[in-house]
């Protein structure tokens, strides 16, 4: 479950294509790191319709986020 969906994502790309339909392609972020694979699009229709498809993660039942990057050897 996505307890506070309109904070866990970021718009990270939108195009119009020929045919009208608008695209956005969303980005999770949870507390400003980056749900790995959790990316989605938005198409918006021209006449209002809109769908979506791809992945999203339950928010995290955490409350601090410290991301590291473990060095490769």
């Amino acid at each position: 479950v996505l307890k506070e969906a309109e904070n866990e994502f970021s718009i990270i790309q939108s195009s119009t294509d020929d045919l009208g339909f608008r695209h956005v392609k969303l980005q999770q972020e949870f507390k400003g790191v980056k749900v790995y694979g959790a990316q989605a699009w938005l198409h918006f229709e021209p006449d209002g319709n809109v769908y979506f498809n791809g992945r999203t993660r339950p928010t995290p039942n955490i409350t601090t986020v410290q991301p590291k990057v473990n060095k490769v050897v």
